[in-house]
Protein backbone atom coordinates (compact mmCIF):
# COMPACT_ATOMS: atom_id res chain seq x y z
CA UNK A 1 0.00 0.00 0.00
CA UNK A 2 1.48 3.22 -1.18
CA UNK A 3 2.91 5.61 1.84
CA UNK A 4 0.69 8.65 1.08
CA UNK A 5 -2.49 6.54 1.41
CA UNK A 6 -5.07 7.97 4.03
CA UNK A 7 -4.69 4.40 5.76
CA UNK A 8 -1.16 3.68 5.64
CA UNK A 9 -0.66 7.12 7.50
CA UNK A 10 -3.11 6.31 9.95
CA UNK A 11 -1.71 3.15 10.78
CA UNK A 12 1.95 4.77 11.32
CA UNK A 13 0.58 7.35 13.46
CA UNK A 14 -1.01 4.93 15.46
CA UNK A 15 1.44 2.79 15.60
CA UNK A 16 4.39 5.63 16.86
CA UNK A 17 1.49 6.50 19.51
CA UNK A 18 0.96 10.11 17.62
CA UNK A 19 -2.61 11.48 16.83
CA UNK A 20 -4.24 9.32 13.97
CA UNK A 21 -5.09 11.97 11.75
CA UNK A 22 -1.50 13.93 11.81
CA UNK A 23 -0.21 15.37 8.60
CA UNK A 24 -3.18 14.58 6.91
CA UNK A 25 -5.29 17.72 5.45
CA UNK A 26 -8.25 19.00 6.91
CA UNK A 27 -11.04 19.62 4.13
CA UNK A 28 -14.24 21.10 5.14
CA UNK A 29 -16.59 19.36 2.97
CA UNK A 30 -15.72 15.94 1.91
CA UNK A 31 -18.54 16.17 -1.36
CA UNK A 32 -15.77 16.31 -4.12
CA UNK A 33 -13.34 13.67 -2.49
CA UNK A 34 -12.32 11.12 -5.35
CA UNK A 35 -12.82 7.08 -3.51
CA UNK A 36 -10.93 6.35 -0.62
CA UNK A 37 -8.68 4.09 -1.70
CA UNK A 38 -7.19 6.46 -3.51
CA UNK A 39 -7.55 9.28 -0.97
CA UNK A 40 -3.77 10.77 -0.55
CA UNK A 41 -2.63 12.93 2.63
CA UNK A 42 -2.79 15.83 -0.15
CA UNK A 43 -6.63 14.91 -0.61
CA UNK A 44 -7.41 15.58 2.96
CA UNK A 45 -10.27 14.25 5.32
CA UNK A 46 -13.19 16.76 7.03
CA UNK A 47 -12.89 17.45 10.49
CA UNK A 48 -16.12 14.88 11.36
CA UNK A 49 -14.18 12.23 9.44
CA UNK A 50 -10.85 13.05 11.75
CA UNK A 51 -12.98 12.81 14.28
CA UNK A 52 -14.44 9.71 14.39
CA UNK A 53 -11.17 8.23 13.15
CA UNK A 54 -9.70 10.09 16.58
CA UNK A 55 -13.04 8.61 18.69
CA UNK A 56 -12.47 4.64 17.21
CA UNK A 57 -8.61 4.69 17.54
CA UNK A 58 -7.22 7.58 20.10
CA UNK A 59 -3.78 7.62 20.99
CA UNK A 60 -4.12 3.96 21.96
CA UNK A 61 -6.85 1.35 21.88
CA UNK A 62 -8.42 -0.85 25.05
CA UNK A 63 -9.07 -3.56 22.91
CA UNK A 64 -10.58 -4.74 19.41
CA UNK A 65 -12.37 -1.91 16.90
CA UNK A 66 -16.25 -3.27 17.81
CA UNK A 67 -18.82 -4.05 14.89
CA UNK A 68 -20.37 -0.78 15.98
CA UNK A 69 -17.08 1.20 15.81
CA UNK A 70 -16.91 -0.10 11.93
CA UNK A 71 -20.92 1.32 11.48
CA UNK A 72 -19.78 4.16 13.11
CA UNK A 73 -16.62 4.39 10.13
CA UNK A 74 -19.17 3.70 7.50
CA UNK A 75 -21.59 6.01 8.43
CA UNK A 76 -18.81 9.02 7.89
CA UNK A 77 -18.43 8.06 4.67
CA UNK A 78 -15.49 5.29 5.22
CA UNK A 79 -15.97 2.66 2.71
CA UNK A 80 -15.27 -1.14 3.78
CA UNK A 81 -11.92 -1.37 1.89
CA UNK A 82 -10.53 1.73 3.67
CA UNK A 83 -12.17 -0.14 7.74
CA UNK A 84 -10.20 -3.59 6.66
CA UNK A 85 -7.19 -1.99 5.88
CA UNK A 86 -7.59 -0.40 9.46
CA UNK A 87 -9.30 -2.85 11.58
CA UNK A 88 -7.74 -5.89 10.33
CA UNK A 89 -9.59 -9.28 9.76
CA UNK A 90 -9.85 -9.40 13.45
CA UNK A 91 -10.34 -6.17 14.81
CA UNK A 92 -7.57 -5.81 16.48
CA UNK A 93 -4.68 -4.61 13.62
CA UNK A 94 -3.94 -1.42 15.33
CA UNK A 95 -3.48 -2.41 18.70
CA UNK A 96 -1.06 -5.20 17.55
CA UNK A 97 0.62 -2.83 15.38
CA UNK A 98 1.09 -0.34 18.63
CA UNK A 99 2.29 -3.28 21.12
CA UNK A 100 5.23 -4.05 18.41
CA UNK A 101 6.63 -0.22 19.00
CA UNK A 102 5.75 -0.50 22.85
CA UNK A 103 7.57 -3.39 22.87
CA UNK A 104 10.84 -1.74 22.03
CA UNK A 105 10.44 1.24 23.77
CA UNK A 106 9.53 0.01 27.66
CA UNK A 107 12.89 0.21 28.71
CA UNK A 108 15.27 2.51 27.28
CA UNK A 109 18.89 3.03 28.15
CA UNK A 110 20.31 3.15 31.10
CA UNK A 111 17.38 0.60 32.23
CA UNK A 112 15.04 4.07 32.33
CA UNK A 113 10.86 2.86 32.50
CA UNK A 114 9.55 5.05 29.52
CA UNK A 115 6.27 6.46 31.62
CA UNK A 116 4.15 6.80 28.38
CA UNK A 117 4.94 3.10 27.29
CA UNK A 118 3.77 2.04 30.45
CA UNK A 119 0.90 4.14 30.57
CA UNK A 120 -0.12 2.38 27.53
CA UNK A 121 0.10 -1.15 28.39
CA UNK A 122 -2.28 -0.31 30.91
CA UNK A 123 -4.75 0.97 28.89
CA UNK A 124 -4.40 -1.54 26.00
CA UNK A 125 -4.36 -4.17 28.97
CA UNK A 126 -5.06 -7.73 27.50
CA UNK A 127 -3.93 -7.07 24.07
CA UNK A 128 -0.67 -6.01 25.35
CA UNK A 129 0.02 -9.59 26.77
CA UNK A 130 3.50 -9.94 24.49
CA UNK A 131 5.00 -7.68 26.41
CA UNK A 132 4.88 -9.68 29.20
CA UNK A 133 8.58 -11.31 28.61
CA UNK A 134 10.17 -7.82 28.22
CA UNK A 135 8.83 -6.52 31.79
CA UNK A 136 9.25 -9.95 33.75
CA UNK A 137 13.14 -10.11 32.48
CA UNK A 138 13.13 -6.59 34.03
CA UNK A 139 11.22 -7.75 37.26
CA UNK A 140 14.78 -7.84 39.74
CA UNK A 141 15.38 -4.62 38.94
CA UNK A 142 12.04 -3.73 39.20
CA UNK A 143 11.69 -4.91 43.02
CA UNK A 144 15.16 -4.85 43.65
CA UNK A 145 16.75 -2.07 41.65
CA UNK A 146 14.85 0.69 43.28
CA UNK A 147 16.54 0.66 46.40
CA UNK A 148 19.37 1.35 44.27
CA UNK A 149 17.75 4.11 42.85
CA UNK A 150 16.55 5.42 45.95
CA UNK A 151 19.96 5.12 47.77
CA UNK A 152 21.44 7.39 44.44
CA UNK A 153 18.87 10.13 44.47
CA UNK A 154 18.09 10.28 48.09
CA UNK A 155 15.92 14.08 47.91
CA UNK A 156 12.07 14.13 47.73
CA UNK A 157 12.04 15.05 43.99
CA UNK A 158 14.15 11.58 42.63
CA UNK A 159 12.18 9.56 46.08
CA UNK A 160 8.94 10.19 44.10
CA UNK A 161 10.09 10.29 40.82
CA UNK A 162 11.73 6.74 41.03
CA UNK A 163 8.96 5.09 43.29
CA UNK A 164 6.63 6.09 40.44
CA UNK A 165 8.22 4.69 38.27
CA UNK A 166 8.39 1.29 39.35
CA UNK A 167 5.03 1.62 40.87
CA UNK A 168 3.47 2.15 36.99
CA UNK A 169 5.93 -0.48 35.68
CA UNK A 170 4.48 -3.04 37.71
CA UNK A 171 1.21 -1.96 37.26
CA UNK A 172 1.05 -2.29 33.48
CA UNK A 173 2.98 -6.21 34.44
CA UNK A 174 -0.32 -6.75 36.09
CA UNK A 175 -2.61 -5.65 33.35
CA UNK A 176 -0.43 -7.82 31.09
CA UNK A 177 -0.33 -10.85 33.01
CA UNK A 178 -4.24 -11.11 33.65
CA UNK A 179 -4.78 -10.13 29.95
CA UNK A 180 -2.69 -13.34 29.14
CA UNK A 181 -4.06 -15.70 31.88
CA UNK A 182 -0.51 -16.48 32.87
CA UNK A 183 -0.39 -18.04 36.40
CA UNK A 184 3.20 -19.55 35.47
CA UNK A 185 5.42 -20.11 39.10
CA UNK A 186 7.62 -17.17 37.19
CA UNK A 187 4.16 -14.69 37.32
CA UNK A 188 3.13 -15.99 40.11
CA UNK A 189 5.94 -15.38 42.42
CA UNK A 190 6.65 -11.72 40.93
CA UNK A 191 3.28 -10.78 42.00
CA UNK A 192 3.80 -11.99 45.65
CA UNK A 193 7.14 -10.34 45.41
CA UNK A 194 5.56 -7.25 45.29
CA UNK A 195 3.71 -7.69 49.00
CA UNK A 196 7.75 -7.79 50.45
CA UNK A 197 9.13 -4.78 48.64
CA UNK A 198 8.80 -1.56 50.79
CA UNK A 199 9.40 0.34 47.11
CA UNK A 200 5.58 -0.32 46.23
CA UNK A 201 2.18 1.84 47.18
CA UNK A 202 -0.44 0.69 48.47
CA UNK A 203 -2.25 0.87 45.11
CA UNK A 204 0.09 -1.23 43.25
CA UNK A 205 0.06 -4.09 46.26
CA UNK A 206 -4.19 -4.04 45.22
CA UNK A 207 -3.57 -4.70 42.06
CA UNK A 208 -1.57 -7.62 42.84
CA UNK A 209 -4.11 -8.72 44.95
CA UNK A 210 -6.51 -8.54 42.77
CA UNK A 211 -4.58 -10.45 40.06
CA UNK A 212 -3.80 -13.44 42.18
CA UNK A 213 -7.31 -13.69 42.46
CA UNK A 214 -8.45 -13.69 39.28
CA UNK A 215 -5.43 -15.85 38.15
CA UNK A 216 -6.55 -18.47 41.40
CA UNK A 217 -3.09 -18.59 42.27
CA UNK A 218 -3.34 -21.56 45.53
CA UNK A 219 -0.19 -20.67 46.65
CA UNK A 220 -0.70 -16.81 47.15
CA UNK A 221 -3.25 -17.29 49.38
CA UNK A 222 -1.51 -17.85 53.14
CA UNK A 223 0.38 -14.30 51.69
CA UNK A 224 -3.48 -12.87 50.99
CA UNK A 225 -5.01 -13.62 54.26
CA UNK A 226 -1.96 -12.08 55.93
CA UNK A 227 -2.71 -8.95 53.99
CA UNK A 228 -6.13 -8.89 54.59
CA UNK A 229 -6.57 -9.84 58.11
CA UNK A 230 -2.93 -9.37 59.31
CA UNK A 231 -1.65 -6.19 61.54
CA UNK A 232 1.65 -6.36 58.79
CA UNK A 233 2.67 -7.74 56.11
CA UNK A 234 6.12 -9.41 54.70
CA UNK A 235 8.82 -7.41 55.98
CA UNK A 236 6.89 -5.13 58.87
CA UNK A 237 5.28 -3.14 56.31
CA UNK A 238 1.61 -2.17 57.13
CA UNK A 239 -0.89 -2.99 54.47
CA UNK A 240 -3.12 -0.54 53.22
CA UNK A 241 -6.38 -0.70 53.01
CA UNK A 242 -6.91 -0.94 49.28
CA UNK A 243 -4.52 -3.89 49.37
CA UNK A 244 -6.49 -5.23 52.41
CA UNK A 245 -9.74 -5.06 50.42
CA UNK A 246 -8.30 -6.56 46.97
CA UNK A 247 -6.53 -9.44 49.17
CA UNK A 248 -9.91 -10.27 50.70
CA UNK A 249 -11.47 -10.55 47.80
CA UNK A 250 -9.21 -12.42 46.25
CA UNK A 251 -9.10 -15.30 48.84
CA UNK A 252 -12.88 -15.48 48.44
CA UNK A 253 -11.88 -16.60 44.40
CA UNK A 254 -9.21 -18.67 45.33
CA UNK A 255 -11.15 -20.79 48.07
CA UNK A 256 -14.36 -22.06 47.66
CA UNK A 257 -14.97 -22.18 50.66
CA UNK A 258 -13.95 -18.72 51.82
CA UNK A 259 -16.17 -17.37 54.94
CA UNK A 260 -18.41 -14.64 52.70
CA UNK A 261 -19.91 -12.81 55.33
CA UNK A 262 -16.38 -12.00 56.80
CA UNK A 263 -14.92 -10.96 53.92
CA UNK A 264 -17.93 -8.75 53.11
CA UNK A 265 -17.46 -7.22 56.47
CA UNK A 266 -14.35 -6.07 56.12
CA UNK A 267 -14.37 -4.41 52.46
CA UNK A 268 -17.63 -2.62 54.25
CA UNK A 269 -15.64 -1.24 57.28
CA UNK A 270 -13.03 -0.29 54.68
CA UNK A 271 -15.88 1.78 52.19
CA UNK A 272 -16.68 4.05 55.38
CA UNK A 273 -13.62 5.30 55.87
CA UNK A 274 -13.92 7.93 53.21
CA UNK A 275 -10.15 7.02 51.76
CA UNK A 276 -8.60 5.88 48.98
CA UNK A 277 -9.35 2.51 50.09
CA UNK A 278 -13.04 3.50 50.34
CA UNK A 279 -12.85 3.74 46.55
CA UNK A 280 -11.18 -0.16 45.90
CA UNK A 281 -14.00 -1.31 48.41
CA UNK A 282 -16.91 0.26 46.65
CA UNK A 283 -15.44 -1.20 43.51
CA UNK A 284 -14.96 -4.60 45.56
CA UNK A 285 -18.60 -5.01 46.90
CA UNK A 286 -19.84 -5.07 43.27
CA UNK A 287 -17.95 -8.31 42.95
CA UNK A 288 -19.68 -9.60 46.18
CA UNK A 289 -23.54 -10.41 45.12
CA UNK A 290 -24.85 -10.71 48.77
CA UNK A 291 -27.83 -8.63 50.74
CA UNK A 292 -25.46 -7.33 53.23
CA UNK A 293 -22.73 -5.80 50.10
CA UNK A 294 -25.90 -4.29 48.09
CA UNK A 295 -27.14 -3.03 51.48
CA UNK A 296 -23.76 -0.81 52.66
CA UNK A 297 -23.22 0.32 48.86
CA UNK A 298 -26.80 2.31 49.15
CA UNK A 299 -25.69 3.38 52.37
CA UNK A 300 -22.77 5.05 50.99
CA UNK A 301 -24.24 6.56 48.34
CA UNK A 302 -27.01 8.05 50.86
CA UNK A 303 -25.24 8.93 53.84
CA UNK A 304 -21.55 10.39 52.09
CA UNK A 305 -22.01 14.18 51.00
CA UNK A 306 -19.73 14.94 48.10
CA UNK A 307 -16.86 17.09 49.91
CA UNK A 308 -13.86 15.32 48.57
CA UNK A 309 -12.38 13.74 45.94
CA UNK A 310 -12.28 10.05 47.64
CA UNK A 311 -15.88 10.33 48.60
CA UNK A 312 -17.09 11.49 44.89
CA UNK A 313 -15.14 8.78 43.87
CA UNK A 314 -16.56 6.39 46.10
CA UNK A 315 -19.51 7.62 45.24
CA UNK A 316 -19.58 6.87 41.70
CA UNK A 317 -17.92 3.15 42.20
CA UNK A 318 -20.67 2.36 44.52
CA UNK A 319 -23.21 3.56 41.67
CA UNK A 320 -21.57 1.22 39.24
CA UNK A 321 -21.19 -1.61 41.47
CA UNK A 322 -24.72 -1.83 42.48
CA UNK A 323 -25.61 -1.64 38.59
CA UNK A 324 -23.45 -4.59 37.95
CA UNK A 325 -25.46 -6.42 40.44
CA UNK A 326 -28.32 -5.45 39.32
CA UNK A 327 -30.05 -4.62 42.20
CA UNK A 328 -33.11 -3.06 41.27
CA UNK A 329 -33.84 -1.95 45.29
CA UNK A 330 -31.14 0.84 44.09
CA UNK A 331 -33.42 2.13 41.70
CA UNK A 332 -35.28 4.82 44.03
CA UNK A 333 -32.44 6.06 45.25
CA UNK A 334 -30.94 6.75 41.57
CA UNK A 335 -34.20 8.42 40.74
CA UNK A 336 -33.74 10.88 44.42
CA UNK A 337 -29.90 11.03 43.07
CA UNK A 338 -30.74 12.13 39.32
CA UNK A 339 -33.72 14.74 40.79
CA UNK A 340 -31.05 16.47 43.28
CA UNK A 341 -29.32 19.27 41.22
CA UNK A 342 -26.69 19.60 44.51
CA UNK A 343 -25.52 15.85 43.20
CA UNK A 344 -21.51 15.63 41.68
CA UNK A 345 -21.97 15.15 37.78
CA UNK A 346 -19.59 11.97 37.76
CA UNK A 347 -22.03 10.45 40.70
CA UNK A 348 -24.89 11.76 37.96
CA UNK A 349 -23.37 9.85 35.39
CA UNK A 350 -22.67 6.80 37.41
CA UNK A 351 -26.21 6.68 38.10
CA UNK A 352 -27.61 6.81 34.90
CA UNK A 353 -24.71 4.21 33.49
CA UNK A 354 -26.75 1.59 36.44
CA UNK A 355 -30.06 2.25 35.87
CA UNK A 356 -29.25 0.86 31.64
CA UNK A 357 -27.64 -2.17 33.59
CA UNK A 358 -30.19 -2.56 35.54
CA UNK A 359 -32.46 -2.71 32.33
CA UNK A 360 -35.83 -3.28 34.42
CA UNK A 361 -39.01 -0.87 32.85
CA UNK A 362 -39.07 0.99 36.26
CA UNK A 363 -35.65 2.03 35.54
CA UNK A 364 -37.10 3.97 31.96
CA UNK A 365 -38.85 6.96 34.64
CA UNK A 366 -35.84 8.64 36.01
CA UNK A 367 -33.83 7.58 33.16
CA UNK A 368 -36.37 10.26 31.05
CA UNK A 369 -35.34 12.65 33.96
CA UNK A 370 -31.56 12.17 33.63
CA UNK A 371 -32.38 13.01 29.74
CA UNK A 372 -33.75 16.28 30.36
CA UNK A 373 -31.97 17.51 33.36
CA UNK A 374 -28.39 17.86 34.32
CA UNK A 375 -25.13 17.87 32.28
CA UNK A 376 -24.25 16.76 28.71
CA UNK A 377 -22.46 13.83 29.89
CA UNK A 378 -25.51 13.09 32.21
CA UNK A 379 -27.59 13.37 28.65
CA UNK A 380 -25.53 11.26 26.79
CA UNK A 381 -25.48 8.55 29.31
CA UNK A 382 -29.13 8.26 29.30
CA UNK A 383 -29.69 8.12 26.06
CA UNK A 384 -27.22 5.11 26.02
CA UNK A 385 -28.59 3.74 29.15
CA UNK A 386 -32.45 3.67 27.61
CA UNK A 387 -30.89 2.66 24.20
CA UNK A 388 -30.08 -0.44 26.52
CA UNK A 389 -33.78 -1.01 28.22
CA UNK A 390 -35.54 -0.19 25.03
CA UNK A 391 -34.64 1.00 21.44
CA UNK A 392 -38.17 2.48 20.83
CA UNK A 393 -38.74 3.95 23.81
CA UNK A 394 -35.25 5.28 24.07
CA UNK A 395 -35.43 6.94 20.10
CA UNK A 396 -39.16 8.31 21.15
CA UNK A 397 -37.92 10.24 24.17
CA UNK A 398 -33.97 11.54 22.61
CA UNK A 399 -36.80 12.96 19.71
CA UNK A 400 -39.10 14.29 22.21
CA UNK A 401 -36.50 16.33 24.21
CA UNK A 402 -34.66 17.66 20.55
CA UNK A 403 -38.12 19.06 19.25
CA UNK A 404 -37.93 21.30 21.91
CA UNK A 405 -40.74 24.23 21.80
CA UNK A 406 -40.64 26.15 24.99
CA UNK A 407 -39.07 29.83 25.35
CA UNK A 408 -35.72 31.13 25.67
CA UNK A 409 -36.06 31.43 29.63
CA UNK A 410 -35.87 27.61 29.99
CA UNK A 411 -32.08 27.07 29.66
CA UNK A 412 -31.96 23.12 30.85
CA UNK A 413 -34.66 21.91 28.41
CA UNK A 414 -32.70 24.05 25.53
CA UNK A 415 -29.27 22.67 26.22
CA UNK A 416 -30.60 18.76 26.62
CA UNK A 417 -32.71 19.43 23.06
CA UNK A 418 -29.22 19.97 21.20
CA UNK A 419 -27.29 17.52 23.46
CA UNK A 420 -30.23 14.94 22.47
CA UNK A 421 -29.56 15.94 19.14
CA UNK A 422 -25.36 14.89 19.62
CA UNK A 423 -26.91 11.47 21.23
CA UNK A 424 -29.10 10.87 18.05
CA UNK A 425 -25.91 10.98 15.66
CA UNK A 426 -23.80 9.03 18.15
CA UNK A 427 -26.09 6.02 18.52
CA UNK A 428 -25.91 6.09 14.68
CA UNK A 429 -29.23 5.75 13.09
CA UNK A 430 -28.86 5.50 9.36
CA UNK A 431 -31.43 8.26 8.86
CA UNK A 432 -30.20 11.02 11.81
CA UNK A 433 -29.14 13.48 9.73
CA UNK A 434 -32.27 13.40 7.78
CA UNK A 435 -34.10 13.90 11.32
CA UNK A 436 -31.56 16.87 12.60
CA UNK A 437 -32.80 18.63 9.40
CA UNK A 438 -36.15 18.59 9.72
CA UNK A 439 -36.07 19.57 13.11
CA UNK A 440 -33.49 22.49 12.16
CA UNK A 441 -36.03 23.59 9.31
CA UNK A 442 -38.60 23.43 12.20
CA UNK A 443 -40.56 26.91 12.76
CA UNK A 444 -42.11 25.57 15.87
CA UNK A 445 -38.27 24.06 17.38
CA UNK A 446 -36.81 26.49 19.54
CA UNK A 447 -34.21 29.13 17.70
CA UNK A 448 -31.45 28.52 20.49
CA UNK A 449 -32.14 24.75 19.60
CA UNK A 450 -32.08 24.81 15.93
CA UNK A 451 -28.87 27.36 15.66
CA UNK A 452 -27.10 24.60 17.52
CA UNK A 453 -28.32 21.80 15.65
CA UNK A 454 -27.46 23.67 12.84
CA UNK A 455 -24.10 24.04 13.79
CA UNK A 456 -23.70 20.48 15.19
CA UNK A 457 -24.39 19.08 11.61
CA UNK A 458 -22.26 21.51 9.91
CA UNK A 459 -20.00 20.60 12.05
CA UNK A 460 -20.26 16.93 11.70
CA UNK A 461 -20.91 16.82 7.77
CA UNK A 462 -18.81 20.17 6.36
CA UNK A 463 -21.97 21.30 4.50
CA UNK A 464 -24.29 24.25 4.77
CA UNK A 465 -28.45 23.19 4.73
CA UNK A 466 -30.26 25.09 2.05
CA UNK A 467 -33.55 26.69 2.79
CA UNK A 468 -35.11 28.46 5.94
CA UNK A 469 -32.74 26.82 8.05
CA UNK A 470 -32.11 29.44 11.31
CA UNK A 471 -35.53 31.86 11.62
CA UNK A 472 -37.26 33.29 14.41
CA UNK A 473 -39.34 31.56 16.05
CA UNK A 474 -43.24 31.95 15.41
Amino acid sequence: MPKDLISSVVLENYANGREVCEGIKRRETCEDLPPFTDITVEDGLGDYQCNVLDQVLGRWNDGEITAEEKEQMSLAGFPNVFIDAIAGEDGRKPVYERVETIRSTIFQPPTFINMNTIKEIEEIGADAISTIPVLLEEIDFITEGLEHYLDRFPSNYEYMQTTRMGNRAVRAMIAAIVGSGSSSNNTVNSLIEIFDNEAFDGETQARAAEALGLLKSAEALPYLKTAAWGNFLGLGRSTSDSARVQAALATSLIDEKADMKKVTELITRVLFKNNKGSVEAARALGKVDCPESRKALMEALRKNPDYTSNTIAMREEAARSLGRLKATEAIDLFSTILSDESINVPVCRAATWALGEIGTPDAIVPLRLALRNGAASVHFAAAEALMKIDEGVALDEIRCVMNFRGDDEERLEKMAAVDAGRALLDIGLPDAFAEIEKTIKDPEVNKFVRTGLYRLLRNRTGREIKGPAITSNS
